[in-house]
Parts: C-alpha cells; sequence; structure tokens
C-alpha cells in the first residue's frame, strides 16, 4: 500500500550511486503544516559531466523502510523508557502497553491523570518490555487506515475540507493519521470490519489507547509539530464527513437533561435471539460491544443473558473464547442513564435484512373492551441496586457444590482450595505432584476420572513416560497443541464447568502456571486468580506449580517468581527448597515450608528420592519416602554443625587464647573469621550449654555479671 502523499521518483547522483528522492520533512521551527512542505530532489549530472541517465522507473513507498527517513527532530529511540519520556514532554498521556497485543499493561488510573517522569522511569524499569502508548484526550482524533481503500478514502475527504495530518505512524497494515478537534467538535470510536469494509476508516478518539513508536511495527512516517496541540485542526464537518463516509449516523453527544428511567428486563431471551440472527458478530468491535451491551441491559446482565451473548459471538472469526466475552459482560453497569437498548439491536438486524416487525409484534388475542379508570400510580421504591446479585434462599445449592477441606496430596495440598507450589526447576515438583497423587488414588481420596494433569512443561518423552503412568491409573493429561487443546482454552473450560454445575471434585494440575498468565503482570495474574477462584468456589481444586526467583531471601528460603497476585489470591501457598545433606549422597531431600495458609495443612514437611545415575523414571518415583520430622532434625542440625564448623574452630581458639568474655569473643571471632558479629553470637548462642553431644562451650557469671565461656572439653 502506498503512503498518504505521492510516492517519490528515483534519481541518479554523481558516482552512478541511485539515491530514493524522498520527502525531506523540515523541522517544526522552518515548517508548519503538510502545505509547505517541499521535495527536495537534487538533479545533477555524473562525473564526466554527462547528461544523467534516464530516471528508473518509481519505487513504491512501500518497498522503502521508513525508518531510513525518519523526521529530522525526532531521536531514535534505544529503549521504551526513552519514548514514554519523549512522548510525555510531546503532550501525550503515556500508557504502557502490553508487548504486540495493543492493548493497554495496566489500568488506566493513575495513567488518565498524567504521572510524573519519576513514575513512568520506575514503571519501565522494572518492565522495560512494556510498548509506549497513549490516553486519547477530548480533543484528540486518530483515523486508521488499514488498505489502499481507506487511504484514498481519507486523502478525497482530507482534499475536500483543505486538511493533511501533521502527525502520521505508519503501523504493521496501514497508518494512522493525527488530528486536533476544534472546541465544540465531537466524535466518538468506531471500528469496522476490514475485510467486510475495505473502503471504511477506523475512529479512535476520547479515552481510546494507541500504540506509539518505538512499540513493535509502528514508525514514524510524518511529525511536522513540536507538541500535541499544534496539530493540525479538523472541526465537526470533517467528522461528520469521515462518519458519513463510513455509512453511520454522524456522533452527536447525549444531551444531559435527557432523562432515562432504568427499566427492568423488557424483551424476553427468544426475542434477543432472533434479532441476533440476522446481526454478524464480525461486525467490528464496536458494534459488537454494543449488541453485548444492549444483551446485557435487556436481560438485567443474567447467566442467561451471559450464555446468548457467548453464542452469538462465538459464531464470528474474530471470537477468541468464552472469557473474552465474560471479561467484557462483567465490566458492565445496570444502572446507567443513558444505556444501549434493544432499539439498537432492532436498527442492526433491519439493517441486516429482519422483518424486525414480525419479530418485535405482541401475539394476543382479539376481546371486548372495556374502560375503567385508571388509579393514580402509587410511589414505586427504588431498587436496591445490591438485591438482583443476592444469592440469598440458595443455601442448598452452594452446600451441594461445596467441598469439605480435607488432605488430598498428603498434608500440601487440600481438596476445595486453590494452592500453589514455588520451587527451582529440577527440584522435583512433578515427582512429588504424581507420587502423592497416586496414594491419593490408591486410599480411595479422589476419583481418577476426576483429575486433569494440565502438562505444558514438557518433552515428548517426558510425556509420553508421564502419560504411560497416568494411564495405569485412569488420570487425564492435556498437553497444548494436542487433540485441539490450547493454553488459551484453560480459563474456558473452567468457567464451562462452573457454569455447568461440574466444576466439583474435579481436581486440576498446572505444570506450570507461567505457561497460562503472566506472573509478572498484575492484571493478568489477578484476572487468571480470580477464575480458579470461581471454579473453587463450585467445589474445585487446584494445584499450580511456579518457579522461583534465582535469589533467596535473607532466611536462606527461595522467593516467588512473580508479584504477589497469585498468592494473595489462591488459599494456600508452599515454598519447596532442596534440604543439603552430606548424610544422604543417594538422595534429594526438599522441605515444603508453608507460606499461606487458611487454617489447614503442614507448616513444614520434607520429602526424599533417590538421584542414583541410570534409574528410569519409574524407579525414581517408587523411591519417593515422606521423612520423620526426627530424622529431618538430625539431618539440619548435622548440616549446621558442618557450615558453623570454620567459626565454632575460631570461637574455641580464642577461648584457648583466653579471650572468653561474650562480647570480646564476638569481636575477635568476626574479625577473624571475616563474617558479621551478628553471625557469631548466633553460633556462640547456638552451641552454649552443658550437652556434649550438641554443645561446644558453657558460661558462668563472674565479677560484674560478665559471662565467661570454657570449652566444654576443658573439665
Amino acid at each position: 500500500m502506498s503512503g498518504p502523499d505521492p510516492e517519490p521518483q528515483s534519481q541518479t547522483i554523481r558516482g552512478g550511486a541511485e539515491r530514493i528522492g524522498v520527502p525531506i520533512f523540515l523541522t517544526p521551527d522552518s515548517v508548519r503544516s503538510h502545505d509547505r512542505q517541499e521535495e527536495i530532489m537534487h538533479n545533477v549530472t555524473n562525473a564526466g559531466g554527462n547528461p544523467a541517465p534516464p530516471p528508473k522507473a518509481p519505487i513504491s513507498l512501500r518497498d522503502l523502510d521508513i525508518d531510513d527517513i525518519r523526521p529530522r527532530n525526532v531521536p531514535e529511540f534505544k529503549s521504551n523508557l526513552e519514548g514514554a519520556l519523549w512522548w510525555q514532554d510531546f503532550g501525550s498521556v503515556v500508557l504502557p502497553m502490553v508487548p504486540g497485543q495493543k492493548r493497554p499493561a495496566a489500568k488506566y488510573e493513575p495513567w488518565m491523570g498524567g504521572v510524573s517522569k519519576e513514575a513512568i522511569r520506575q514503571h519501565w524499569e522494572a518492565h522495560p518490555e512494556h510498548e509506549v502508548g497513549a490516553i486519547l484526550g477530548e480533543n484528540q482524533l486518530v483515523l486508521d487506515t488499514d488498505t489502499p481503500e481507506a487511504q484514498g478514502a481519507l486523502a478525497e475527504i482530507e482534499k475536500r475540507f483543505g486538511v493533511k495530518a501533521s502527525f502520521i505512524v505508519k503501523t504493521r497494515r496501514g497508518y494512522h493519521h493525527h488530528y486536533w478537534l476544534k472546541d465544540g467538535t465531537f466524535a466518538k470510536p468506531d471500528s469496522h470490519d476490514t475485510e467486510k469494509h475495505p473502503e471504511r476508516i477506523d475512529v479512535k478518539a476520547e479515552r481510546n489507547s494507541i500504540c506509539l513508536v518505538p512499540s513493535k511495527d509502528k514508525s514514524l512516517y510524518r511529525l511536522d509539530v513540536k507538541n500535541l496541540e499544534e496539530l493540525n485542526a479538523v472541526g465537526q464537518d470533517f467528522v461528520d464527513a469521515i462518519f458519513q463516509h463510513n455509512g453511520r449516523p454522524v456522533p452527536r453527544p447525549v444531551p444531559d437533561d435527557v432523562e432515562f428511567d432504568p427499566s427492568e428486563t423488557t424483551t424476553d431471551i427468544t426475542k434477543l435471539s432472533q434479532l441476533l440472527e440476522h446481526i454478524d458478530p464480525d461486525c467490528g468491535y464496536e458494534d459488537w460491544l454494543h449488541v453485548l451491551m444492549a444483551v446485557y441491559h435487556e436481560t438485567g446482565g443474567s447467566d442467561e443473558g451471559l450464555e446468548l451473548a457467548v453464542a452469538w459471538s462465538r459464531n464470528g472469526k474474530s471470537y477468541k473464547d468464552r472469557a473474552d466475552v465474560e471479561a467484557k459482560w462483567k465490566s458492565f453497569r445496570g444502572s446507567v442513564d443513558k444505556p444501549i437498548t434493544v432499539g439498537t439491536l432492532i436498527a442492526m438486524a433491519r439493517d441486516g435484512g429482519a422483518d424486525t416487525a414480525s419479530i418485535m409484534e405482541e401475539k394476543f388475542q382479539p376481546c371486548e373492551t372495556e374502560f375503567v379508570p385508571v388509579p393514580a400510580p402509587e410511589p414505586k421504591a427504588k431498587a436496591d441496586p445490591f438485591r438482583k446479585f443476592s444469592i440469598s434462599g440458595q443455601a442448598a445449592k452452594y452446600e451441594a457444590m461445596a467441598q469439605a477441606t480435607t488432605p488430598l496430596l498428603g498434608d500440601v495440598c487440600l481438596k476445595g482450595e486453590a494452592t500453589v507450589w514455588y520451587a527451582r526447576y529440577n527440584v522435583g515438583k512433578t515427582l512429588l505432584v504424581l507420587h502423592l497423587l497416586f496414594q491419593a488414588i490408591e486410599e480411595g481420596r479422589i476419583d481418577p476420572d476426576k483429575v486433569n494433569i494440565i502438562n505444558a512443561d514438557d518433552n515428548s518423552a517426558g510425556i509420553a513416560t508421564k502419560l504411560g503412568l497416568l494411564d495405569e491409573f485412569g488420570v487425564h493429561m492435556l498437553v497444548p497443541g494436542h487433540s485441539g487443546f490450547s493454553i488459551g482454552k484453560l480459563e474456558t473450560l473452567m468457567l464451562e464447568a462452573v457454569h455447568g454445575g461440574t466444576a466439583r471434585g474435579l481436581f486440576i494440575v498446572i505444570d506450570t502456571l507461567k505457561k497460562f498468565t503472566d506472573l509478572m503482570n498484575k492484571q493478568q495474574a489477578s484476572a487468571f486468580a480470580n477464575v480458579v477462584r470461581q471454579f473453587v468456589s463450585a467445589g474445585g481444586t487446584v494445584l499450580a506449580l511456579a518457579h522461583v526467583n534465582k535469589r533467596k531471601g535473607d532466611n536462606g528460603k527461595s522467593i516467588p517468581t512473580g508479584t504477589s497476585d497469585i498468592l494473595d489470591d489462591f488459599d494456600a501457598g508452599y515454598i519447596i527448597d532442596e534440604l543439603p545433606s552430606t548424610e544422604n549422597p543417594g538422595e534429594k531431600l526438599i522441605e515444603f515450608t508453608q507460606d499461606k495458609s487458611r487454617g489447614g495443612g503442614v507448616r513444614s514437611v520434607v520429602y526424599a528420592y533417590s538421584v542414583e545415575e541410570k534409574i528410569s523414571y519409574v524407579q525414581r518415583l517408587s523411591s519417593v519416602r515422606k521423612v520423620d520430622p526426627e530424622e529431618v532434625d538430625g539431618i539440619k542440625r548435622a548440616e549446621r554443625t558442618r557450615s558453623d564448623a570454620e567459626i565454632i574452630a575460631v570461637i574455641a581458639e580464642q577461648i584457648t587464647k583466653g579471650v572468653n568474655t561474650k562480647m570480646a569473643l564476638r569481636n575477635a571471632t568476626a574479625e577473624q573469621a571475616n563474617v558479621s558479629r551478628n553471625a557469631v553470637m548466633k553460633v556462640i548462642e547456638r552451641y552454649t550449654g552443658d550437652d556434649p553431644t550438641q554443645h561446644r562451650w558453657s558460661f558462668t557469671r563472674e565479677a560484674h555479671n560478665a559471662q565467661v565461656y570454657r570449652l566444654l572439653t576443658d573439665g
């Protein structure tokens, strides 16, 4: 597709090298609008003074790398942070965007109100991968042309009104043309199905988000102004022309003094369904959204209305999954003053060829007419907005769904809860899951047909091995890319189980969690946890496996990766660490430490399994054992003694030299061993006592209450 302007011609310059004659975009100080730009071309001769050869065929602008002709007054952004700061100075309300997805990576607030440069730095230093976007203000208009037909239509409208966009961004499919709306001009967002209406122009207006350079597939095609307010301005007649070209009613704001009395459900599901049969779900995002709003209003936001919206949306090519429709449905409110109503559906269905009069006609039997006086209406009490969401009187239903929180996988995963295990790779998370799962099946704690292992973290050999084991027990395994299952379907399946009443008793193991949600993104992690919460509330059980950071905390324990939203929203969480043990060289010991609980589960437990080489996975699985608490205490004591050995030796040496009061002993040992005084003090106190099997020294109190230490071997 050619660019918004006539395509430049190829020229030949001195030395025979070919140069492409392109518009040289002058800085804002020397030119204020596109109409005053000029193409600076140089017709030169070759080195011998002979006339230059005839110009070659024109080179289309689509064959050029637009970045090679970047406007001079715009820097090459080395990072998204640089871009965000530059666009803020330009006057944009910057907003972080999910990489490659053209949607915000954060809620509009506080970004909508404008944030400081320091806040921008902090965000992009924490999330350098986030692309740069902006929230459009009330005076901003962006026209999106994705096809040559749309580009040609816009060029014609611009010519008619004598205006050119002074700020244009080249996108993967076309161009974003930026304008300033004159005071009193009204525009609203409007989008279309490009395949069905290639000539139409998408409209982005107030509160819409857009992507800016240096986001993926975005480059500056033109920028002739210093800030947003210098953009070439357009009025209502220009905006109306765009909407008329698109076959839409001209946009006008709804008067503030228009009163609307929100009604209860006014249209039955059958009629709504008949209207939707004549409305194409691929009608463009804005129309699709308006259909959902109308169905929501007419059904009072009921479950039946949601099912109708999902069923209708599913027939479209752009349908993603049920979760996408549900997310929009949950964002609607029933108490708006000016809702989208069935009238919108009637108009759209009529455009689709429906006999709307027949659909909406009320069937009735003729009867004799009797006139009766109409009594004065009684004052209608205002409805409690919370009432329609109340679940009072449904105790029996929820008792039937409820799951008692009893042990499922040992004491580290309870029925009816959402649990997350955090551990480093190769610690043995999956091995422990299978061991405890098979144990639970053998003990009758879970029906294997109700278990679904979501394996998204294995190679083909691992899948084959584990599948063979699971088949023996009748457990189901789902693998992305196989049998039609994909990562995006997990949330949809959980919600289908909730709404279909089949969640109770189901057990889902997610291996691993990062494949299904971005743990670094608070919004995405919280949204995923919300779906899990619905599933668990309906009687299901979820165990998610996740990773930890490379560094450990001050307490020596691993730190969960990502934001805290998963752990905040789940019922229980465990940190799994490898327990050092020189006395058990043939085994790996792993310790579960409870990080969160709603009252159940064990605080700490240790399992061990063989790490011998050349044994099969089945043999390794068979070697898993629960370690007795007394054995764990002995192992920890021995390992602590081993790690304390150097400090113990220095303390003993100092006591022998006569440095035997507590503070002097601490200071001298810390200096010689090159460790902190706090570490030395812990060792001194840990090995103080009279039991030679556990302790190394004792003390007596002498003059001025001083603690004087002696080695236990001193007698």
